[in-house]
This record gives structure tokens, sequence and C-alpha cells, in this order.
């Protein structure tokens, strides 16, 4: 059973002070929050630690008149130090086109205060993939082949785990790596023995999982030259 050690942590910025308190409650099993009522004490915590998901308030109330950074200005901000970051802009009604704005300006979605536990909980999940999809693909970005030889696969089998990773069907491959569609499925066949696990959609998890492992030892930063390319195939 998960506990909330386990649970990602997400960002909420709002000046009303029981409001994260009350979007935990109703997230208790998908994530834990982490609330502070300003957006200069947001910032400063989303630059010290990583939040996949940040909450901002479009309209902060200004404590006796003051000056107060608003949900644009932290967006931008939160931005520029966690690039990955899921922004969600709460709003009232009478906010709605300038939480639209918000949007077509980079945020993932708004909601409109007061929300309901079913919206919410729906938009807080797909922010998280939304998340988890942007960091993996930057990560992509940085992968040799070398990085899924360390796993122990051949250099032909690593180009196949590659072309999965990249979503590519068995045709794709194939054609890319200039072998039949054939070998392409045989070697998939070994990718899963390898692993012991029996379907593609688990294949593509446990790459995942262990390239995100081998991102945080001392082992990432291999480069193609440390090994060997593919084999041919005797069968193209």
């Amino acid at each position: 059973m998960s506990t909330s050690l386990d649970l990602p942590r997400i960002l909420m910025i709002d000046d009303e002070p029981d409001l994260p308190q009350i979007v935990e409650n109703l997230l208790v099993d998908i994530c834990t929050v982490e609330g502070y009522p300003t957006g200069e004490l947001g910032i400063e915590a989303a630059a010290r630690k990583i939040f996949p998901v940040a909450i901002v308030d479009l309209q902060i109330k200004s404590p006796q008149g003051s000056q107060v950074l608003q949900g644009i200005e932290i967006m931008e901000s939160i931005r520029r130090s966690s690039p990955f970051t899921q922004i969600i802009i709460l709003t009232a009604n009478a906010s709605m086109e300038s939480a639209i704005s918000a949007v077509n300006q980079g945020a993932f979605q708004y909601l409109v205060k007061p929300f309901l536990r079913a919206p919410l909980r729906k938009t807080i999940s797909e922010a998280l993939k939304a998340y988890e999809a942007a960091l993996l693909a930057d990560e992509r970005l940085s992968l040799t082949n070398g990085h899924f030889q360390s796993f122990g696969l051949t250099p032909r089998l690593a180009d196949i785990a590659e072309g999965i990773l990249d979503g590519q069907t068995n045709e794709e491959i194939a054609k890319r790596l200039k072998i039949a569609d054939r070998t392409v499925e045989k070697h998939v066949e070994r990718l899963l023995a390898h692993f012991g696990i029996h379907s593609r959609f688990l294949l593509e998890s446990k790459l995942i999982k262990m390239l995100r492992q081998l991102r945080k030892s001392d082992s990432w930063s291999f480069t193609r030259g440390e090994y060997q390319r593919s084999e041919p195939d005797g069968d193209v």
C-alpha cells in the first residue's frame, strides 16, 4: 500500500490558507500538497524542490495594499527554474478570459473556483502524466545505444529497444534498420524473454524504469564510441 512518501508532491500557491489542505484531502491517494500563500515563497520553493505540478491562483490578494506577484508572473518564474512543471491556474468565473489566456501562454489547464472533486482529480492526474511524458522526452534526447547495451543487450537488441521507446511499430523499426519485419518480431521476443515479461507495453515500462535508475547512477555518461554498433542480421 502506498504511503504519502511514495506519492508525488505538488506545489500550491494561493492566499487562502486552508485551501492546500482541502486540496490534499481531495487528492489523498494521488499526491501530497505543499502550499504557500505568496508567489515569492512558492517560486523560491520551486527553485529548491521538484514539483511535477503547480497549482497557482490567478489573482492573489495583496496584504495591506502591497504589490504581489500574480498568476501569470508566477507561472513564468516557475517555468524558468522548472520547465517541465505542469502549471494549473485557479480562477474565479470573473477571470475566465485571463485563465484561457494563461493556457495559451503555456499553462497546462485551468480550474474554476469553487472546484469539484472529480474535475480536480482528473486534471491533476493528467498533469502528472504530462510531466512524466515531458521529462521522459527530455531524457530520451540524451540516450545513446550504449545506455541500452548496459542492460546486457546486444547492439541489435539495443537498436530494437530504442525503436520501441520511440513509439515505433515493428514495421517502422524494420524499415529504419533495413531488416525484415519477421526479424524485428524475433528480436522483440528476445527482449521480452531477456527481461522476463510478456507484452510490449510492459517492455516499454520496464525500459523507462531502468533508464531512470541508470540516470541516477554514475553510469549515465556513456558515449556511442564506447560500444559496438549493431551487428548485421543474417535474414534481412
